[in-house]
């Protein structure tokens, strides 16, 4: 007790002296018990909405495995968390002598949207520059869009590069003050928080704004914490803006575009040209597309035809452009996605043949594969019923 009535008086003459520097109304309280435990869950019952740390500087090996106070909260928060490193740049930025060069990390994920948002709405005297950051695998996304020839693993082609800045403005079209935001597309190799520490670093970021999943322990020790890992080696301040934060923009209602059809010219197929026809409002595009099954597919020959014919007759007067796709790849369910992608497609629609049991485990489902894998949303039509 004398302890916490030594804190207290502590704490009670450092509130007087900040209310008598800066005006503002300065609330004090000692707690006992986990420091990032009890401010997380302070921030939570005051509906706080910015929770600041000091976040010292990296952790020796031993200290990582436990991580620091800071870390920890960048992990656990729900509300906004600033883990301060350069407590002067903030100052001079909210005095107006400075901005702000701001540093969002995206992956086009949910709670990266959240962190761009909440980025590009900073606002002080001083004002901010806005960088978007994202981390990009030139062989994954080579083999993403299912582009030929040779990979450069230090370097983004400009074909890739072009087609993310374009995916970028458009899942960013939404966000207030992104347009004006400048997009570094970085080719990075193993861990992710690491190469955003370092992009910072090059940029000269005063702040690095980062998503947090919030996953539970057993997530976050398989797929471990992004946000957390840039606290820990960042050489400046982060903001970590939590997925749950609440007054998010809620997502406007959903209108496809660009449909994706794959067509084996079964009957399942032809069902599901037509819930995609459905789908789509005129000046909607319906992308018809086979991939080619060497052990299965008709002669090459065949093929235009055959997509042609495929075509509902009924498109033209309903105003939806149709085009049509033959392809290669290292499997159907690869060349739908890749295909997808090249595309820009909205949404897969796709017929299920309804194997079941062992037929399924031992054919395996194109369907399923293209669903656990598909970044855009995935209609399965089932097979028409008698």
């Amino acid at each position: 007790q004398a302890l916490i009535d030594r804190r207290t008086a502590e704490l009670g003459v450092l509130a007087a002296s900040l209310h008598a520097t800066t005006g503002a109304k300065i609330d004090f309280e000692v707690r006992r018990g986990i420091v990032d435990v009890e401010l997380t869950r302070l921030a939570a019952e005051t509906q706080a909405r910015l929770l600041v740390v000091a976040a010292l500087g990296q952790r020796r090996e031993p200290r990582w495995l436990v991580g620091s106070v800071a870390e920890r909260i960048a992990r656990a928060t729900s509300v906004p968390a600033l883990l301060v490193r350069d407590a002067a740049s903030l100052v001079e930025w909210a005095g107006g002598q400075r901005k702000l060069r701001v540093l969002a990390a995206i992956d086009q994920s949910d709670s990266s949207r959240l962190a761009l948002r909440w980025a590009a709405a900073l606002s002080a005297p001083g004002g901010s520059d806005l960088i978007v950051a994202q981390m990009v695998s030139p062989p994954a996304e080579h083999a993403r869009l299912g582009l030929p020839g040779p990979v450069s693993l230090d370097r983004i082609e400009p074909e890739i590069e072009q087609r993310l800045e374009a995916e970028f403005r458009k899942w960013a079209a939404d966000v207030p003050g992104a347009a004006r935001a400048r997009l570094v597309l970085a080719p990075a190799w193993g861990r992710v928080d690491a190469n955003l520490a370092m992009l910072g670093s090059i940029e000269g970021a005063t702040a690095i704004v980062v998503g947090s999943h919030r996953r539970n322990a057993l997530a976050r020790a398989v797929l471990g914490s992004v946000s957390s890992g840039v606290v820990h080696r960042a050489d400046t301040n982060v903001f970590v803006i939590p997925v749950t934060l609440e007054g998010a923009a809620p997502e406007g209602a959903v209108e496809f575009r660009n449909v994706l059809v794959p067509t084996d010219f079964s009957p399942q197929a032809v069902s599901a040209v037509r819930h995609a026809l459905g789908l789509l409002q005129a000046g909607g595009t319906l992308h018809l597309l086979h991939v080619l099954d060497p052990g299965r597919s008709p002669a090459f020959d065949r093929l235009d035809s055959m997509l042609s014919a495929a075509i509902p007759p009924d498109a033209a007067d309903r105003r939806i452009r149709v085009t049509t796709e033959l392809t290669t790849a290292d499997s159907i369910a690869a060349g739908i996605l890749q295909a997808a992608e090249r595309q820009d497609a909205d949404a897969i629609c796709m017929g299920t043949h309804g194997r079941a049991g062992i037929v399924k485990a031992l054919l395996g489902s194109q369907a399923e594969a293209v669903l656990r894998a598909s970044r855009i949303p995935v209609l399965l039509v089932p097979s028409p019923r008698d």
